[in-house]
């Protein structure tokens, strides 16, 4: 059992410390505004041979406003001058006051709101596309702010030289048993290296009892122990050279951005304006990151944590937030994730968060002697 929680919490350190680097997304259809991947938490369906997206989605990705009557079942959208009317069910929608027939009209499907992707596309001004071969549904649209990857990427990489504080909270399945772990401490990132030091408080099975932890990430050797076991360590699944492109080069970042659903908006932080970042990830682009990039997947990754170890479901959310300085303040994170763990069944639903600090300081991270 300690071993299985020492990989796990060895694991989530990196999801934590080292986001995006395990950026996917969630399904096998998706959707892009101006080349973007956007956000969808159920997959499209076809019905009568058109395609309905769930409501958030298209509407946020669109920048448009929306209102739901529940009495009327009516939904209300708003972008610039602009008004569009739909009615769960009605094959009539009214679009600036003029009725609109729909070859499909909105419906609830398993409880979310679908509504006709290229009729509301097209009412609100942008142009739809179908690509087969990626199974993308491609919006453009020329109104829609397009996210600013530079200031994403710089603040990304101050954030590898710099000092954190976090705690992540999980609630676990083990084998059909559930309880809780959590994750605290501090932790110094230079560039590909990095050190933790913390504590893993763990009520799971007959384990009740909070441990001090320390991680050292460095030269891709993954050095870790708990109280006073001796150090474990593990290579990373990728040579030093790969895993320090990875984590700090502006191509490899920009590959990867591009494969995942991303959101930009304005926002406020603890009285200062901020740029907030939602990052929704998952499964499928990773394994495919892995394999373009350095031919290897994230279950390389898990092995290397331990023994017979794989991801079957993995869909992460992360939001950051950067400052005027385009530095990242602040990351939270939200975690769902069914994996296998030294031959043992897991899921994972967590929740937690970081502050960083001291950009640019010179941290000397070494490896311990064993």
């Amino acid at each position: 059992m300690k071993k299985n929680c020492f990989a796990l919490a060895v694991g989530l350190l990196l999801l934590v410390l080292f986001p995006l680097t395990a950026a996917a997304g969630q399904n096998d259809v998706k959707l892009s505004i101006n080349n973007q991947l956007i956000y969808v938490d159920v997959n499209p369906v076809i019905s009568q041979g058109r395609t309905l997206v769930p409501l958030r989605g298209i509407f946020e990705g669109m920048g448009a406003a929306v209102e739901w009557d529940a009495a009327t079942k009516t939904i209300t959208a708003t972008k610039g001058d602009v008004v569009m009317k739909l009615v769960i069910n009605n094959t009539t929608a009214v679009v600036n006051g003029t009725p609109v027939k729909l070859d499909v009209p909105a419906k609830i499907v398993n409880g979310r709101t679908m509504v006709p992707v290229r009729f509301i596309s097209e009412s609100l001004g942008a142009q739809v596309d179908w690509d087969s071969a990626t199974k993308i549904i491609a919006i453009r649209d020329a109104t829609v702010q397009p996210v600013n990857y530079e200031a994403l990427y710089d603040a990304m990489k101050g954030s590898r030289n710099s000092r954190c504080q976090f705690d992540f909270d999980e609630h676990i399945t083990f084998n059909g048993q559930s309880g809780d772990m959590r994750l605290t401490g501090s932790a110094e990132v230079y560039g590909s290296d990095m050190h933790f030091d913390g504590n893993l408080s763990m009520n799971i099975l007959t384990v009740n009892k909070t441990s001090k932890i320390e991680t050292v990430l460095k030269d891709g050797t993954i050095y870790t122990r708990m109280d006073d076991q001796p150090w474990v360590t593990a290579e990373m699944p990728l040579t030093q050279e790969e895993w320090t492109e990875m984590s700090v080069s502006e191509d490899a970042f920009t590959a990867l951005i591009r494969s995942v659903p991303v959101k930009q908006e304005e926002g406020v932080l603890n009285g200062e304006p901020v740029t907030v970042y939602t990052i929704y990830t998952g499964k499928a682009e990773l394994t495919q990151l892995f394999n373009n990039m350095y031919g290897g997947d994230l279950n390389d990754l898990l092995e290397s944590l331990g023994g017979d170890s794989s991801v079957s479901d993995l869909n992460y959310l992360i939001t950051c937030y950067v400052n005027e300085k385009d530095q990242l303040v602040k990351e939270d994170f939200r975690l769902n994730i069914s994996m296998m763990v030294s031959g043992v069944q897991m899921s994972v639903q967590g929740t937690g968060g970081a502050t960083f600090s001291d950009f640019g300081e010179a941290f000397d991270i070494t490896a311990p002697v064993l």
